[in-house]
């Protein structure tokens, strides 16, 4: 018993360390109900204050309390062995606009066949929830890319639309799947996008405790000319060229890629990325461990 007390007072001192998930620099563009909405609590974002504890990984609603504390011991303890290690490579795997029945499942089986953990901007999709469901069992992280995907709307000079939709995503993940997270990626990306637009909804999200991630090198899977006059190996080869030559070494690293039902030259580039990343010194981790 004494034991027990030990270790759970090393966990509780665990969490109270300070942490903080920062947002990441974009490089590369991307190309381009009525039901109530809960509210969402306000609170200030770790990225953006000094002595709040760490942003907690997402945990499905029903695990023990015990077992929460055992993730963020682990979780806190990975950042800890990040900070000490300055020199160590990180890749962070994401992929936008899914998930599809057909190339998510093929990017969970290439991931868990390499022991990668990756995070999944999704929108809202029916009939798949096992697919949203298989995500998050197999310990990779969700976040939010709008529910509309209405780059129209979502950034006119009115901040409501984009309000609305932001709730109504969180809804779908919370009534669908219990799930809650901080992590947020604008439709898009915010590169190119005026500051009077991104300000005041980076402001809004950050009150609501998220934090926005872009990405710093892209596979370039919705390049409209991606397969004109390429086999299928030579335009697997061109997306994960597009990744592997890009890197610049960088010690953060930020991959954008699609797992929608059309990226399927993507699920097929994804082995050879994951090898290449590797051959460079990089180790794979989900944004909400993001450490900078």
């Amino acid at each position: 018993a004494s034991l027990a007390l030990a270790f759970l007072f090393g966990v509780g001192a665990l969490l109270s360390h300070n942490t903080g998930i920062r947002m990441a620099p974009q490089i590369e563009p991307e190309p381009l109900v009525t039901e109530s909405i809960p509210p969402v609590v306000q609170k200030t974002p770790v990225s953006m204050v000094e002595g709040e504890g760490a942003v907690p990984k997402p945990t499905l609603v029903g695990s023990s309390l015990y077992q929460k504390q055992i993730d963020e011991y682990i979780r806190l303890a990975d950042i800890q062995a990040k900070s000490a290690n300055h020199k160590q490579k990180w890749a962070y795997l994401t992929f936008d606009d899914g998930p599809s029945r057909n190339n998510t499942l093929k990017n969970l089986e290439t991931l868990k066949k390499y022991g990668v953990k990756a995070t999944f901007f999704t929108l809202p999709h029916d009939s798949i929830d096992d697919v949203y469901k298989k995500i998050l069992d197999e310990g990779h992280d969700i976040g939010i890319h709008s529910f509309s995907h209405d780059t129209k709307r979502l950034y006119t000079k009115d901040l409501d639309f984009f309000k609305t939709d932001f709730y109504k995503a969180n809804q779908f993940l919370y009534e669908r799947f219990h799930y809650t997270t901080k992590l947020y990626r604008f439709p898009g990306g915010t590169g190119g996008r005026k500051a009077s637009v991104v300000s005041p909804r980076a402001e809004f999200l950050a009150m609501n405790g998220y934090t926005y991630f872009d990405w710093n090198v892209s596979v370039a899977d919705t390049d409209l000319n991606l397969s004109k006059g390429r086999t299928v190996d030579e335009i697997v080869d061109k997306l994960t060229q597009n990744v592997l030559e890009r890197t610049g070494h960088r010690r953060q690293l930020i991959v954008l890629m699609h797992d929608d039902a059309t990226k399927i030259y993507t699920a097929m580039a994804l082995s050879g990325i994951i090898e290449g990343l590797k051959k460079q010194g990089y180790s794979f981790d989900v944004l909400s461990n993001y450490y900078k």
